[in-house]
């Protein structure tokens, strides 16, 4: 992943095909349980960013999530959350103004599942990540409407 997002991972609104990006993780802590990999906009223009992609119990042995998994299959037992736009899965950038930071972020967990109850919030998910977190790591993403 660059430090830009690609015209597919666009969310279609701004002419893009919102296909959920490719991740690669390494460098996972000896004790992890299970990952998360989330997808934030800080910028966003409300009072607590916006979510853009919540996945959670990914297996610990994942070492990539394929482009456009959100639509086509995450690695076995992964669920993904409901974001922002209120949808489960992915939903990409298009902000309604200026440069955008997304912050990219794979999360080392130390409970092989989450746990949440069915539609749980986005606020619900980063709850848990941050309560059972043994690492994270960030990337973060461009993208200008």
């Amino acid at each position: 992943m660059g430090d830009r997002f690609g015209k597919s991972q666009v969310n279609p609104a701004c002419g893009g095909k919102g296909e959920s990006p490719a991740i690669d993780i390494s460098g996972i802590p000896p004790k992890t349980k299970s990952l998360a990999v989330t997808i934030f906009d800080p910028d966003a223009p409300t009072e607590s960013g916006w979510w853009h992609w919540l996945v959670f119990d990914l297996p610990p042995t994942t070492t990539s999530i394929a482009e456009n998994a959100s639509a086509h299959g995450l690695p076995r037992g992964a669920e993904q959350g409901r974001n922002d736009f209120g949808d489960i899965g992915y939903g990409g950038p298009c902000p309604p103004s200026g440069t955008h930071h997304y912050h990219v972020i794979v999360w080392a967990l130390s409970v092989s599942r989450l746990k949440l109850p069915p539609h749980a919030t986005s606020t619900l998910i980063d709850a848990f990540l941050e309560n059972y977190e043994i690492a994270e790591s960030t990337q973060v993403i461009k993208y200008s409407s």
